[in-house]
């Protein structure tokens, strides 16, 4: 947020005196907003990264049980492939 186009209506009515308590309203107006806007990102930039996370996790517990599964499959036929030279 840009404080000097907030606060420029100040000093303009400030020299003034006129508007000032407007002016003064604005501002905090737009204090206020821009603080729930920055609490609001904060915690949807909290939820994505923990969104992330829990994504990463999971997939890298699919992956160790795909690659579980092919070394049991590999060490099975290697059994076999022993098995089958031994009959020989």
């Amino acid at each position: 947020m840009n404080w000097t186009l907030l606060t420029r209506p100040l000093t303009k009515h400030g020299q003034k005196n006129k508007g000032l308590a407007e002016a003064e309203k604005a501002k905090e107006a737009a204090n206020e907003k821009f603080e729930k806007i920055s609490d609001v990102a904060k915690q949807e930039l909290t939820d994505l990264r923990k969104n992330k996370v829990q994504a990463f996790k999971k997939n890298l517990v699919e992956l160790a049980e795909l690659q579980l599964k092919h070394s049991k499959a590999e060490v099975q036929l290697l059994r076999n492939a022993i098995a089958a030279l031994e009959g020989q």
